[in-house]
């Protein structure tokens, strides 16, 4: 997918409201949605070399000791070619 085009469905998908969790990772302000592009991702970690995003839904659950955690049920890798060296 052209990169520009992964930043488009990037922020329909996550609407106008995200959250940087940390460097790379937003989440959706409904909380049922999460983008990684960190720097490993972009550099093709995981996918045979090819950069990357991953899309990733569920739902935020707080622990017992207050932290809160995304359980991934789905993760969609969204390979960006253009960004390959």
């Amino acid at each position: 997918m052209a990169t520009d085009d992964a930043l488009d469905v990037a922020i329909d998908v996550l609407g106008g409201t995200p959250t940087e969790i940390t460097d790379g990772v937003f989440r959706s302000g409904d909380d049922n949605f999460q983008l990684r592009m960190t720097d490993s991702d972009l550099g093709g970690s995981g996918t045979g070399r090819t950069p990357h995003m991953n899309f990733e839904s569920d739902t935020t659950v707080t622990k017992p000791n207050g932290k809160q955690s995304f359980d991934v049920q789905e993760n969609k890798h969204i390979l960006l070619p253009e960004e390959q060296p």
